[in-house]
C-alpha cells in the first residue's frame, strides 16, 4: 500500500521535471529499489532520465547575430521561392491564353497543315478532335 503513493510522487515529479528545470536521475539503492532524485548519492551509477528544462542537446545556442543572419536567410529563401511560384503562374496563364486562341481560331477559322508544299485543310472530323485536345489540355492546365 505504501509502494502506490510513492509511485505517485515519482511520476507527478517525473510530468513536472521538465518545468522545475532540475535534472532527474535514476538509481538502484543497496536494497534493490530504484529511487530518483535531482543528485545521486556518490559512487552510485545513475542515468539521466530529464534533462534541464531549455536545454537542448540538438544544437548549440546560436548568437544573436546568427539568429539574425538565419531569420535573413530564410527572408531571403521565403522571397526567392514566391517569385518562383509567380513566375510559373504568369507562365501558366500565358501558356493557357494560347489555348484558348487556338480553339477559337479551330471554331472559327479553316485550318490547314502543309503536306508536300500544298495546303491541306482539315475536314471537320479532324477539326473536330483538334479542338477536343485543345480542350482536353485546357481542362487539364488552366483553372
Amino acid at each position: 500500500m505504501i509502494l502506490l503513493p510513492k509511485l505517485v510522487v515519482v511520476m507527478v515529479l517525473l510530468v513536472l521535471s521538465p518545468f522545475a528545470g532540475a535534472q532527474i536521475y535514476k538509481w538502484i539503492d543497496e536494497q534493490g529499489r530504484a529511487r530518483y532524485g535531482e543528485k545521486p548519492p556518490p559512487g552510485v551509477e545513475a542515468r539521466l532520465l530529464a534533462p534541464p528544462a531549455g536545454a537542448s542537446a540538438d544544437r548549440p545556442r546560436q548568437s544573436v547575430d546568427e539568429q539574425e543572419a538565419e531569420f535573413r536567410r530564410r527572408q531571403i529563401q521565403k522571397r526567392e521561392e514566391e517569385e518562383r511560384h509567380a513566375q510559373a503562374a504568369r507562365v501558366r496563364a500565358q501558356q493557357c491564353e494560347r489555348l484558348r486562341d487556338e480553339l477559337s481560331y479551330t471554331e472559327q477559322l479553316r485550318l490547314f497543315r502543309w503536306d508536300r508544299g500544298e495546303k491541306v485543310y482539315f475536314s471537320d472530323a479532324e477539326r473536330k478532335v483538334h479542338a477536343d485536345k485543345v480542350r482536353a489540355l485546357i481542362a487539364q492546365h488552366c483553372r
